[in-house]
């Protein structure tokens, strides 16, 4: 496994998900998707080793939309996730009086749209 996909697995661990093995092909198959989606957004032919952590949180929120959609979470796994979210050294904590589905919903889009800033600075211009 290479490291990529080591802090992918980490990150989701992290927020508190039981990655079982069927689950580690649908890391595999967003972390192609992801890495493929920044390559031709930048122009460029390899992944710029700076927008490593970028693929991994776009990753985690592509599993996570994907598992709530596939029913995988039970509300209380949900709900642990949340409450355990941390990006780097800050810590979010979203509106109490939203459900805990419509906080996890905030929680995965912006993970999924985590870096669009860093993305940017890596475009190149092709003629």
């Amino acid at each position: 496994m290479n490291s990529l996909l080591d802090s992918i697995a980490k990150r989701l661990i992290d927020l508190g998900c039981d990655i079982k093995e069927y689950d580690f092909n649908i890391v595999i198959y967003f972390s192609s998707k992801i890495e493929q989606e920044i390559l031709n957004e930048t122009n460029q032919i390899t992944l710029p080793i700076e927008l490593s952590y970028v693929v991994v949180e776009r990753v985690v929120g592509e599993v996570l939309k994907f598992s709530k959609q596939s029913k995988l979470f039970t509300e209380e796994e949900i709900e642990g996730i949340i409450s355990s979210l941390t990006m780097g050294d800050t810590s979010v904590s979203y509106d109490t009086n939203l459900s805990v589905e419509a906080r996890f919903d905030i929680m995965v889009s912006e993970l999924i749209h985590y870096g669009n800033e860093q993305i940017i600075r890596f475009r190149q211009i092709v003629w």
